[in-house]
């Protein structure tokens, strides 16, 4: 089931609302959402849910043994708790891959035709976290089952994040508040701002961008131009269209989760960019792996190894294929270098300067992100540099471009003024009404799902 789908739209979230402060006593709202949250993953593969139930019974009995154990026995119940997501992780998202690149050897491992439960990742990174987390005794393993479930399972945050801590989200399902109109009104809000900017930004520029990239050796080199350069708006947009979507659905039900996004391409450096790009993946690896390798503890070597070595995970982590571990390996680089070159680098010219810098560096690994495999990028490039057919003419062409080119101005404005907000504030109900109407007659509704359900 889709945000951004007149099914959860107009039947499932109205639904889910009125069920929620119809109930009364946090035993059966928590157990409502637990229903409605596994219906809504049903929706896609119902089968699959089972693989949800096993993860929760697993890290809950191992979290609680492992809350009563000391030294080599609960530092082996963490280890239990970490494969197990690890090899669940593996075994659907990398084993094809590995498998893969082993038989060109000359093996023969078999491979396997399962789709990839819908944000498995996600999944297994969120319970990673409360495992970490009840290791070290900064959070106590939660003996209440339905509770926990609901921690995996919450809808708005369960299949593309973001990665709550336990710390944020479990004591605000202890004791759930009535109803708030301010609450409702903020997340109506939020909403109806993620489905602006999925609908109306994303979608539409993917009418220009696929056929790009499905074809990038028949592109001319302007067209492969613009299809980085609206990609790089397509990926935002839709991301973060969805993490508002997900805090908008998630307010109205009186919950608060962590913000996303931090207009990252306002930022002036790539150590920047990751403190404003997926907020909740970026201090994930940087609390459960970077500072538990050392950080920048012992050096500056060190340090260059830890980066290279967090950003290849985060490139794997995104995807099964050696585009993405470029992608991962080329930011890692990029930080490696900002870190070596020192402060007086990394503030060197004036701050446009800094910001499109930052942004160009951006915007060219996009490419290995968006693209299905190293030779697709690599065309991509080539078309880039005048070396396509330029026999390519995508649909709706004149209109896509000019539409492209509007937003490529207007967001990054947009963001630097925080208009929507500032609007909101004075005139809320008109902004919430005025971005509903813009994105039903702005909006692309074929589109297929939001991006990062493939991981």
């Amino acid at each position: 089931m889709l945000f951004n789908s007149a099914e959860y739209l107009f039947l499932f979230l109205p639904f889910c609302l009125l069920l929620h402060y119809f109930l009364r006593g946090n035993t059966l709202r928590m157990a409502g959402l637990v229903i409605l949250s596994a219906w809504f993953y049903m929706a896609a593969f119902p089968v699959y849910i089972f693989i949800l139930l096993g993860l929760i019974a697993v890290d809950y009995v191992a979290a609680i043994w492992m809350d009563k154990s000391e030294g080599l026995n609960r530092k082996l119940w963490l280890w239990f708790c970490l494969l197990s997501n690890i090899l669940l992780l593996a075994s659907f998202k990398y084993w094809n891959f590995t498998a893969g690149n082993i038989n060109i050897l000359g093996c023969n491992l078999p491979l396997h035709d399962w789709a990839l439960p819908v944000g498995l990742s996600f999944h297994t990174f969120q319970s990673m976290s409360y495992a970490i987390e009840v290791y070290r005794k900064a959070w106590p393993a939660e003996k209440n089952l339905l509770r926990y479930s609901l921690y995996i399972l919450f809808f708005p945050q369960m299949v593309a994040g973001p990665i709550e801590r336990p710390q944020n989200i479990l004591p605000q399902f202890l004791h759930f508040k009535g109803f708030s109109l301010e609450d409702f009104r903020e997340g109506l809000f939020q909403l109806a701002r993620g489905l602006f900017m999925k609908a109306a930004v994303a979608d539409r520029l993917s009418l220009f961008v696929n056929p790009i990239f499905e074809h990038p050796e028949q592109a001319n080199s302007a067209q492969s131009v613009l299809a980085i350069l609206f990609f790089t708006i397509q990926i935002y947009a839709d991301f973060s269209g969805y993490s508002n979507m997900a805090l908008g659905s998630a307010r109205m039900l009186g919950i608060r989760l962590m913000v996303n996004f931090q207009q990252p391409y306002l930022a002036s450096s790539l150590s920047d960019f990751w403190r404003r790009w997926h907020i909740s993946l970026s201090t994930w690896f940087r609390d459960y792996l970077y500072i538990p390798l050392g950080g920048n503890r012992n050096g500056a070597i060190a340090a260059s190894g830890n980066l290279l070595l967090v950003f290849l995970v985060s490139g794997l982590w995104h995807g099964a294929g050696w585009n993405f571990l470029l992608w991962g390996l080329l930011h890692g680089l990029g930080l490696v270098a900002e870190n070596l070159l020192g402060k007086k680098a990394k503030e060197f010219g004036p701050h446009w300067f800094k910001l499109l810098r930052t942004q160009i560096w951006v915007m060219l690994c996009w490419v290995f992100f968006r693209a299905t495999s190293m030779d697709n990028a690599l065309a991509v490039f080539k078309g880039a540099l005048g070396f396509g057919s330029g026999t390519l003419s995508p649909e709706f062409y004149p209109a896509e471009i000019a539409y492209g080119l509007a937003l490529l101005i207007l967001i990054p404005i947009s963001e630097s003024l925080k208009l929507q907000e500032n609007c909101f504030r004075k005139f809320p109900w008109i902004s919430v009404i005025s971005l509903l109407i813009f994105s039903y007659f702005l909006g692309n509704f074929k589109a297929s799902s939001f991006l990062y359900f493939q991981f």
